[in-house]
């Protein structure tokens, strides 16, 4: 008799083990009812990266369904719209990723307000969990583009080079090829009261023929980083700098002293969204342009013009 217990004890055990597991994996519903899987939400290419490894902290991006309907004509009403639609649509997602996150599922994760997306790290059940909820519409890789390179043969950044060790003005011929001189000397503008926005590798701010352009520099060797510089990939570098010199380049075309910028009077304030070997995903891209309409949380700070070159 109490082996016939034992016996019926262990099958029931066996027969209620497929119930227990799907009441708590992460892609079926709290009550139990089974949620296909949502590969119609996963893009392919993030599914084949899912397949690869399962288990690795993929890069990813989340869209959210609801976006904001922007009708607001002022700057800062555009930017509160914004936030407001990311902060009510995105509480629900960012609890499971807190869970997520806790389970160790999920590496990290950055929401955006610029457009309503979060970008995450994480495993292929937690991208399934995930993609599993209504107010999720898609979730796609998150995207890299090929490194950037010095341009190490450009003659213009030769140009830019020589101007580091010698003095006096040295004029490009590219300065001549747009006819800049009849824009500064028979217009009277030369880019003085704009502020441009060089979003790129980072700039060296200290370089001769563009320090005096710079925003950050308030005059008397005093200099302020904040709201002129930001790095999207390491956000705590807070002074700028450029390991490929790409960036440089574009801001001393843009505002470069010495006969080699195009509006010289102009200021220029710089976003880096490349790591140190010049990759840049997707998730840098957004939170570069999110910053630059606020610098530091200050639409006031916004430039005038954003170069993305």
């Amino acid at each position: 008799m109490k082996k016939r217990a034992i016996s019926l004890g262990l099958s029931l055990f066996l027969a209620l083990l497929p119930l227990v597991f799907l009441l708590v994996h992460p892609l079926f519903s709290q009550t139990g009812t089974a949620v296909p899987p949502p590969t119609t939400k996963i893009h392919p290419d993030l599914l084949a990266q899912m397949q690869a490894d399962p288990n690795g902290r993929i890069p990813f991006i989340i869209d959210m369904a609801q976006t904001s309907s922007l009708n607001a004509a002022e700057q800062a009403d555009v930017i509160n719209q914004l936030q407001q639609t990311a902060v009510s649509s995105q509480a629900a997602v960012q609890q499971t990723l807190n869970t997520l996150q806790a389970a160790g599922e999920i590496e990290q994760y950055r929401p955006f307000w610029i457009v309503n997306k979060i970008a995450a790290a994480g495993s292929a059940a937690a991208i399934n969990a995930l993609a599993a909820r209504p107010d999720v519409a898609q979730i796609r890789p998150d995207a890299q583009v090929a490194s950037i390179k010095p341009p190490e043969d450009d003659p213009y950044l030769t140009l830019l080079q020589v101007t580091a060790v010698t003095t006096g003005p040295i004029q490009s011929w590219g300065i001549d090829r747009v006819g800049a001189p009849y824009v500064w000397n028979g217009l009277g503008i030369d880019g003085t009261g704009v502020t441009i926005a060089i979003i790129d590798t980072g700039v060296d701010w200290q370089h001769p023929d563009l320090i005096d352009s710079y925003r950050g520099n308030l005059g008397g060797g005093v200099f302020d980083h904040t709201g002129n510089w930001y790095y999207t990939a390491m956000p705590t570098v807070t002074v700028p700098f450029d390991p490929l010199g790409h960036g440089t380049h574009v801001a001393g075309t843009a505002a470069g002293q010495n006969g080699i910028g195009v509006a010289p009077g102009a200021k220029w304030i710089a976003v880096s969204i490349t790591d140190e070997y010049g990759f840049i995903y997707e998730s840098d891209v957004h939170a570069g342009f999110e910053w630059i309409m606020a610098p530091a949380g200050d639409p006031s700070l916004a430039p005038d013009i954003v170069n993305n070159s």
